[in-house]
């Protein structure tokens, strides 16, 4: 070998080298991506498993709806481990104008007008943060006025029909309406989302949940 050709050999080595380590820092940037990216997942799964088998026990997660407050229990499992559950009570101040709202709604009026007749007399109608239309639309299409726990009423922030939530095994709370007076509203709000014809009316027995915990139209198990 000359003199000449080893610088050659010398810089090609180095390059080969160069760009099989460029190789491994991506492959295993790629490796340890993928691993952190499926433990994230695998804690999503868990979280949202754990909060759908609280649901089917009745346990409610997040703010309470209006009309209701949050009592605490602390549940000891099999293992020893304490746990701080919710369960939803009603509130005494609040929990009488939800039939109201109800029964404007089913004698003709729209969100925006029950807002509007809410905030006239907030001493009357105590106020969740501010009565407007869709605060007012959110509480009449909400199921936990019916008394139970429901899991997946929303996938990506879209709304699902009621054939695709999961609902408590029992009853979890007191109910604030009747079967017939959440389903005829809900049903007004989101004629897309029934799942029987419309002569049957919404409170004809019918599977509303493909979960563990099906319920009937009428919202009693099945």
């Amino acid at each position: 070998m000359t003199d000449k050709a080893r610088p050659v050999r010398t810089w090609f080595y180095r390059l080969v080298c160069e760009i099989l380590w460029l190789v491994f820092v991506q492959e295993r940037h790629r490796l340890e991506t993928a691993a952190i990216r499926g433990y994230q997942r695998e804690l999503a799964f868990r979280a949202w498993y754990r909060r759908y088998l609280d649901a089917i026990d009745g346990w409610w997660a997040g703010p309470p709806p209006y009309g209701y407050l949050v009592h605490l229990d602390h549940v000891t499992d099999d293992e020893g481990r304490t746990r701080t559950l919710r369960r939803l009570v009603p509130d005494e101040d609040r929990a009488r104008v939800v039939p109201v709202i109800f029964r404007w709604h089913r004698d003709g009026s729209g969100p925006s007008a029950i807002a509007a007749r809410l905030a006239a007399e907030p001493d009357l109608y105590p106020p969740p943060r501010g009565w407007t239309a869709k605060v007012v639309r959110g509480l009449l299409t909400n199921p936990a006025y019916l008394g139970y726990v429901v899991h997946g009423r929303t996938h990506h922030g879209v709304p699902q029909p009621p054939r695709q939530w999961t609902w408590s095994l029992d009853q979890a709370h007191p109910a604030l309406v009747g079967p017939a007076q959440f389903w005829g509203t809900y049903y007004r709000l989101h004629p897309g989302h029934r799942t029987r014809p419309v002569e049957a009316g919404p409170q004809r027995p019918g599977v509303a949940s493909t979960g563990r915990g099906a319920v009937r139209h009428d919202g009693l198990p099945q």
